[in-house]
């Protein structure tokens, strides 16, 4: 079954944000209903809320951007890999076998 889940551009994102402000009467859960039965949009309440929490970030990004900067997931495991990559370009070096199952 595919994800019902759409991105939404900033430009979007911002309509939400100034709906909100000048109709809305600043209550972001009022524009749930709007958006999504006279828009048509599938978004979440909860999505709304984060917007409208992170409004100011939204406002000053290009609105042809789908997402805030440092969104997504950061590197967990940074000093791990480089060090199981020195081993393996050491082994390589060495004519040794690498294997993921040593």
């Amino acid at each position: 079954m595919p994800s019902r889940r759409l991105s939404k551009s900033m430009a979007e994102k911002l309509e939400v944000i100034e709906w909100i402000e000048k109709e809305g009467g600043g209550v972001p859960t009022r524009a749930t209903s709007y958006f999504q039965n006279t828009k048509g949009w599938q978004v979440s309440s909860a999505q709304i809320r984060y917007w409208w929490k992170k409004r100011d970030e939204i406002k000053a990004s290009s609105p042809t951007q789908l997402r805030l900067k440092g969104g997504g997931a950061k590197p967990q495991l940074d000093v791990i890999e480089d060090m199981i990559f020195d081993m393996i370009i050491a082994r390589r070096s060495d004519k040794q076998k690498v294997s993921p199952f040593e």
